[in-house]
């Protein structure tokens, strides 16, 4: 058998090797999205080698790029090369040993999502390419006083990348219900609070649509592009509930508000956890 085949018939391996590393990584974690912290030495033993050993693996591939893009296509080789980036990104993210690393690490989070949106994008867009991407709005707004090392979030990212072809589209809400995650299914649901006046989501409610699109783009210079470009309040909810609103200027944020005059939580589609 030559070594070119014998590459392409160990990509598989190596991608099952890394596909269960990542799981046994996800079990360390809780459902919150800051890595979890273990007084534990010998959890942080495993979190580093599942990063180590997952960085090997991805350096592996890359080192025979030539000879297993040969032995398969460059497209199929591009494809595995991504999964064992996006392992090992996930491995480098769940390794925090510190309360500021795990803060650091779920700020790198966006930069990681961002690189593998503009990824799909560059390779599966087609010859007309457009993409959607849903996601929270604090990942979502286009974000220059973030976390990270460049102060971007996710949306930061793409906007600096795609300038003014990225659209973010952020969503408000005024009143109604939620379902919070905590495990799954979760029976959390969490009441709305009324908006004070300081914030956006209070004047956008005030309009009393049900729902409607408000395109800040196209708002004309005078009271409401400066209630647009002021610093107010934006109600904002994490995955398990808690109240992270923050103040922000919103058409900096976003280019199109979507604004939901009274939510309900959402309903699954299962009665009980599926099997795997």
């Amino acid at each position: 058998m030559s070594g070119n085949k014998l590459g392409f018939r160990c990509i598989p391996l190596l991608f099952s090797l890394l596909l269960i590393a990542l799981v046994a990584c996800a079990q360390s974690s809780s459902s919150t999205k800051v890595p979890v912290l273990s007084s534990d030495p010998v959890i942080h033993w495993i979190q580093q080698q599942y990063q180590v050993q997952a960085q090997q693996v991805y350096d592996l591939l890359q080192s025979n790029q030539q000879p297993y893009s040969n032995a398969s296509s460059l497209q199929q080789f591009a494809l595995v090369l991504q999964n064992a980036r996006m392992i090992v990104e996930t491995a480098t993210y769940l390794n925090a040993t510190t309360y500021n690393e795990a803060i650091a690490k779920y700020y790198q989070r966006d930069t990681f999502m961002a690189e593998n949106v503009e990824w799909i994008y560059e390779h599966n867009a087609g010859a007309h390419p457009k993409i959607m991407v849903w996601a929270h709005n604090a990942h979502i707004a286009n974000d220059t006083s973030y976390g990270t090392q460049d102060g971007r979030n996710m949306g930061g990212e793409l906007r600096t990348h795609y300038h003014q072809s990225y659209l973010p589209i952020g969503t408000t809400l005024y009143q109604g219900t939620f379902r919070s995650y905590t495990s799954y299914p979760s029976n959390k649901v969490q009441t709305i609070s009324p908006a004070s006046s300081n914030t956006y989501n209070y004047t956008l409610g005030r309009a009393g649509l049900p729902l409607y699109m408000l395109d800040l783009r196209t708002i004309p210079s005078g009271a409401v592009s400066n209630w647009a470009q002021s610093s107010s309040i934006f109600l904002l909810y994490g995955l398990d509930g808690q109240n992270v609103s923050t103040p922000v200027q919103l058409s900096r944020w976003f280019d199109v508000i979507i604004h939901i005059q009274k939510t309900t939580p959402s309903e699954y589609f299962y009665a009980s956890a599926p099997s795997r």
